[in-house]
């Protein structure tokens, strides 16, 4: 994804931490690592917070400690 523009194919060329060029050629770089991103959306700096739980802790577990007993107090705090 492009500030402008969806590119339905391309290459993504990065170095270290940096995105040093995104074009609509296909690049063979030699000894670069590929990762096939066919089919899937690439889109530097969007980061995705949509989760329902990780290392042990899952959604229903904060809202049942934390969320569901504060909704309970809520109609007599005014």
């Amino acid at each position: 994804m492009l500030p402008d523009r969806i590119l339905k194919e391309g290459t993504v060329i990065i170095s270290g931490k940096k995105i040093e060029e995104i074009t609509s050629r296909n690049i063979d770089i030699p000894g670069a690592i590929v990762m096939d991103a066919r089919g899937n959306y690439v889109a530097p700096g969007c980061i995705d917070l949509h989760i329902h739980g990780g290392g042990g802790i899952t959604l229903p577990k904060v809202l049942r400690k934390l969320l569901w007993p504060l909704h309970k107090r809520m109609p007599g705090m005014g």
